[in-house]
């Protein structure tokens, strides 16, 4: 079984925010596994989690799954992480060594 996790980052311009989205391949479907809303107050600062919601552990959410916002173009970057993952990580052989 393949295991596969694509994390797609969108920082906002003033690099001050970011949103990010982490996908994991669970049973042949790519499905969003966190989500988190990050900050900081400069740039010389480092990011910390100011939202998040977790697939597995759901206590600790702050916000609800209708909450993350999904924009068109994340899963389909997922996607193509996975895609380039198989090209370019998994060999094809003839023979196993």
């Amino acid at each position: 079984m393949l295991n596969f996790r694509a994390t797609i980052e969108r920082p906002a311009e003033n690099r001050l925010t970011s949103k990010v989205w982490e996908f994991a391949l669970l049973d042949r479907e790519m499905v969003l596994d966190d989500y988190y809303e990050m900050a900081r107050e400069s740039t010389r600062h480092k990011l910390k989690v100011v939202r998040k919601w977790r697939r597995l552990n759901q206590r600790d959410n702050d916000i609800e799954i209708a909450q993350v916002p999904f924009p068109e173009d994340v899963p389909a970057e997922a996607k193509q992480k996975l895609l380039d993952y198989i090209r370019d990580e998994i060999p094809v052989l003839k023979e196993r060594e």
